[in-house]
């Protein structure tokens, strides 16, 4: 484990940054019993405790709420498989230390109604006005995603991500947590997966501390079963190499996984690297990338760059994008296209809005999304190279 502070100063900065990750209660568990904790100051001590013992106590019974509708799922004929969530919690020494926004179950096609039944009829509030369909429990708090695809399929970028896990379902593995029996993709697939959904993330508004470590974690628990070849075949084909390297480094440098345990073959690493750059952005951007929401709407630049491919997006893009990226947004668009200026003056309507409240003004997302699209340059994610573009062609 890594020295401690000593300066109550840096012990206040290790609480703003675990407080922005969501991650006060995995901090507590790992220090709880050093000598430099139990000698810090009492106010700032009990804020650690109090985050931490809430954030146990309320992922806790979201875990067993989830399982025990999971196991009805079960009973009723329903195998979805689990990402995410729990199955990652189950890698950290205290597995309700690391909260969840919510649960992810995919879903085959033919098996989402049944799905929605067994929900509705406990319950769950549900809401499909997003591209994903949330279902939402009112007594336990416990929020579930339901997908068909593990990625958007209204977006030209990261639809070609699906193709990767075509015949997830039949390859699928089971897991133990909360005395319920779950079930993953393989462990290749899984890993693949998480590193496409950081990239995700990454793409939009940013990629945080947790869902590093939850790839660190999963890589040095399964790391002899995983085929790296493949996965870094997948990154590079998808014109994202440099970013997995790097990542790679990150994981091995600073958040202490065994590479050669974890049979990562040395060859994925990069030969030298400035990691700062992307040690800055994961820092400052908290959860998600979502620290503030002028970090959140400069997703919306990134993204933009990264499906125009283009180094020349521009902010008029980002405000007013094409068609082909707000149908999942906003269903009536694929009915009545022409209806396409009522979405813009929605959107625009809704950044106003939240602007107001946050008391930050657009200029600063955009200010954001430039710098970020910068960042996206540099390993090549936004340029319009030929691997991106065979990619996206064949699977849009």
């Amino acid at each position: 484990m890594p020295s401690l502070p000593n300066d109550p100063d840096e012990w206040w900065q290790l609480y703003i940054l675990s407080f922005r990750h969501r991650v006060e209660a995995v901090i507590c568990d790992a220090v709880y019993d050093k000598p430099e904790f139990i000698s810090l100051d009492p106010s700032l001590k009990n804020r650690f405790l109090t985050d931490a013992r809430a954030i146990v106590a309320v992922q806790s019974k979201k875990s067993e709420d989830f399982a025990a509708i999971y196991r009805l799922l079960r009973a009723n004929g329903i195998k979805p498989l689990v990402v995410k969530g729990i199955s990652c919690r189950i890698l950290w020494r205290n597995p309700d230390a690391r909260p969840s926004g919510d649960e992810d179950l995919l879903l085959r096609p033919d098996e989402l109604n049944a799905c929605l039944a067994v929900l509705s009829e406990n319950g769950y509030e549900i809401s499909s006005d997003s591209p994903e369909i949330t279902c939402f429990s009112p007594l336990s708090g416990l929020s579930i995603e339901l997908h068909s695809s593990l990625f958007p399929t209204d977006s030209p970028y990261f639809s070609c991500f699906n193709r990767c896990f075509e015949d997830v379902f039949d390859s699928c593995v089971p897991f133990t947590a909360a005395e319920t029996e779950f079930f993953m993709p393989e462990p290749t697939l899984f890993l693949l997966y998480l590193f496409l959904h950081a990239l995700k993330h990454f793409v939009h508004s940013g990629v945080g501390i947790r869902q590093l470590c939850d790839i660190s974690l999963f890589a040095g628990r399964f790391g002899k079963d995983i085929d790296w070849q493949k996965v870094k075949r997948e990154v590079t084909e998808l014109g994202s190499e440099k970013w997995y390297a790097d990542v790679l480094a990150v994981l091995r440098d600073r958040l202490a996984l065994d590479a050669e345990a974890a049979g990562i073959p040395a060859d994925h690493f990069p030969e030298s690297a400035d990691l700062c750059p992307l040690l800055d952005d994961i820092t400052s951007g908290a959860v998600f990338g979502a620290y503030d929401m002028a970090r959140h709407h400069s997703g919306n630049i990134t993204l933009g760059a990264v499906e125009s491919g283009t180094k020349g997006h521009t902010a008029l893009h980002t405000l007013f994008p094409p068609l082909s990226r707000l149908r999942g947004r906003y269903p009536y668009l694929k009915k009545y296209p022409f209806l396409l200026p009522a979405a813009w003056a929605s959107r625009l309507t809704k950044y106003r809005r939240e602007s107001k409240l946050s008391g930050q003004a657009l200029s600063q997302s955009l200010a954001i999304g430039k710098s970020r699209q910068k960042l996206l340059q540099l390993y090549g994610i936004t340029e319009k190279n030929k691997k991106n573009k065979d990619a996206i062609r064949r699977f849009r």
